[in-house]
């Protein structure tokens, strides 16, 4: 399999899973601005600021915005031309990668990658003031929503899956680590009751899981996980980094054959760094800094699959290799 290809097809599947990640963060961030946590003045510090932090760059947006508000932050991250990776940025990226191999993938697949991108680019910053940001999230959630049927039901379980399926679930450990750092963060700051983004319900809707923890640690339930530990440790939560971690060390058994690592450079090591990383950092007493650590690690198996997979010149030194850069600074 050329490297050129796993390329492809590892970073079309970060790119859908990124934008998947923003499109749910606007969505349950706008419904706790209308639940009234956004009013006088806290939108800023409960919400808008944090979702910022948690899916976007917010060095790259003050640049050109004053401060992270209802109107700026939303458009920064859906159609903003200037963020490389919006959602219109990811999922046009995603297209045109994806349409240099179409022809060795399910025609479903390139359709519906292309549809997503067409779709979104139909918004523009009229039509999301008049038809409302939770419209254009749940359209853009509902094409990613398709893009990941199809590659479950499709696609081979071959070479071609394997870099798919290690793609999208390493994107969404990394923006689970940093939904709960930043999440964490909040509760450091000394707010004995949370609002908006802060609040224990609104991170498990981040992450799609509220139900599923409501099922494992009901109210009056004493012995269940905390929302951390659940999101941290779950191997029964297609969310939670452990599940992600599981996903991708299985990947990388199944890509075995197609390179010899180095000595000095495993996968598969840096797997199993990541997995002792997110069980101490599930630990109370550690869990901020061990956040910060499971983010270096996740990194760390972003980049010992790079120097095996994906070695080749437009990795190396070209766009690929500043973007990867760039979201792990993110």
């Amino acid at each position: 399999m050329l490297a050129r290809v796993a390329e492809t097809l590892y970073w079309t599947a970060r790119d859908v899973e990124r934008a998947a990640a923003i499109a749910r963060a606007l969505e349950i961030a706008h419904a706790a601005s209308l639940e009234g946590a956004g009013q006088n003045g806290a939108g800023r510090t409960h919400i808008w600021e944090p979702v910022l932090r948690m899916v976007g760059d917010p060095a790259s947006f003050l640049i050109d915005h004053r401060r992270a508000d209802e109107r700026s932050v939303p458009w920064y991250l859906t159609l903003s031309e200037a963020n490389p990776d919006s959602v219109i940025a990811c999922l046009g990226r995603a297209r045109e990668r994806i349409r240099s191999i179409r022809s060795r993938l399910p025609t479903e697949l390139f359709e519906v990658i292309s549809s997503g991108d067409i779709t979104s680019r139909a918004w523009t910053a009229q039509r999301l003031a008049r038809e409302g940001l939770f419209a254009f999230c749940h359209e853009v959630r509902g094409q990613v929503a398709a893009v990941d049927g199809i590659v479950d039901r499709a696609v081979r379980r071959d070479e071609y899956w394997q870099f798919l399926r290690l793609g999208r679930h390493l994107e969404r450990a990394i923006q689970i680590s940093r939904l709960l750092s930043v999440h964490t963060g909040l509760i450091a700051v000394g707010d004995e009751r949370p609002q908006g983004i802060g609040d224990w319900r609104t991170l498990l809707r981040l992450a799609s899981s509220y139900e599923a923890y409501l099922r494992v640690a009901f109210p009056g339930r004493n012995d269940g996980p905390t929302p951390v530990v659940f999101l941290l440790l779950d191997r029964q939560l297609p969310s939670s980094v452990a599940f992600c971690l599981d996903e991708i060390g299985a990947s990388i058994d199944a890509l075995r054959s197609l390179s010899t690592p180095s000595p000095d450079v495993t996968p598969k090591a840096a797997v199993f760094a990541a997995s002792r990383a997110a069980a101490a950092a599930a630990q109370t007493r550690t869990v901020e800094d061990g956040l910060d650590t499971l983010q270096t690690r996740l990194t760390d198996i972003h980049e010992a699959v790079a120097s095996i997979f994906l070695p080749d010149a437009e990795f190396a030194n070209g766009p690929l290799y500043a973007q990867a850069v760039r979201q792990a600074q993110n």
